[in-house]
């Protein structure tokens, strides 16, 4: 199972081809309404909106197509200040002690776009500050758009820590008493690594090669038997933590291995290839097999 950030979530879907921008402004109880919407409540200092430990959230998301054209026109760092920019009044995220994040007033006043940043102003203490991208929601800005894409950048935070800890549980298993290779397998892998003439004329060491073969197969097998116990009931408890990826669904066999393809002249066309390739002079044959 691979994961990238930009996987589907169970969220909904993880574009938003929408403008991101509004004809209205908006205040903080429509934020807030919107917010909950979503799931995302602030006021829960357990909640994973608030948890500022673990993988940061500015990876996970998957961005807007239009929002390059949005924060166009804000001043980056350590270039010269535009003169005709306003600074844009935007709602910035703040954790007080206990964990608990509030949404405050603020003026944004640069924006990094390579590191996702807003440097800005909180409005109420006249305290300057740098906060991530996502803890940034302008008042020109869809608030539903933003919420949608916290939120799925937080699920996607979440399933992508869970499947970190589901590989680094395996590769912890112990191995000694998972059975080992047999002679016969470990026989066919050598005779196929050394099938080459002048690889085998060598002698090399394969011990290591049969190390990582040997490794890679307990590790198969330890996953195998992680697979069935999360599956069992009577411990979803134990594994209750990991929220992993939806799998991608798996495509039914087919009824019949042949494919389709437009009724064509087979008979001339394979004449006309067989009279202009050279694949199957022996010659051709004999240089194949010795390079394999």
């Amino acid at each position: 199972m691979a994961y990238s950030p930009g996987q589907h979530s169970p969220i909904g879907s993880p574009k938003f081809n929408g403008s991101p921008r509004i004809a209205s402004t908006f205040n903080l109880d429509d934020l807030m309404e919107v917010f909950a919407q979503w799931g995302l409540n602030f006021e829960d200092p357990q909640a994973e909106c608030n948890r500022m430990h673990g993988l940061p959230v500015e990876p996970f998301d998957i961005g807007n197509e239009a929002e390059d054209l949005f924060l166009a026109n804000i001043p980056q760092p350590g270039k010269p200040p535009n003169k005709s920019y306003r600074a844009l009044k935007a709602f910035g995220l703040i954790h007080d002690e206990d964990g608990v994040g509030h949404w405050r007033p603020v003026t944004v006043l640069q924006y990094d776009r390579y590191e996702k940043r807003c440097v800005l102003e909180w409005e109420d203490t006249k305290v300057k500050g740098v906060i991530p991208r996502m803890c940034c929601v302008f008042k020109r800005e869809n608030p539903m758009t933003f919420a949608a894409r916290l939120a799925t950048a937080l699920q996607a935070r979440k399933e992508a820590e869970s499947f970190l800890k589901y590989n680094l549980y395996i590769d912890n298993m112990p191995t000694d008493e998972v059975p080992p290779l047999e002679d016969e397998r470990i026989e066919v892998i050598l005779q196929g690594a050394l099938n080459v003439q002048r690889v085998a004329a060598r002698n090399p060491d394969t011990s290591a090669l049969l190390h990582e073969v040997v490794s890679d197969y307990a590790r198969t097998l330890n996953k195998i038997i992680f697979d069935q116990n999360m599956r069992d009931p009577n411990q979803r408890d134990v594994f209750a933590h990991l929220e992993l990826p939806v799998p991608p669904h798996k495509k039914p066999a087919p009824w019949s291995g042949v494919v389709n393809v437009p009724r064509y002249a087979f008979k001339e066309q394979f004449e006309s290839f067989a009279q202009a390739t050279h694949m199957g002079e022996p010659e051709v044959i004999r240089a194949l097999v010795k390079v394999r």
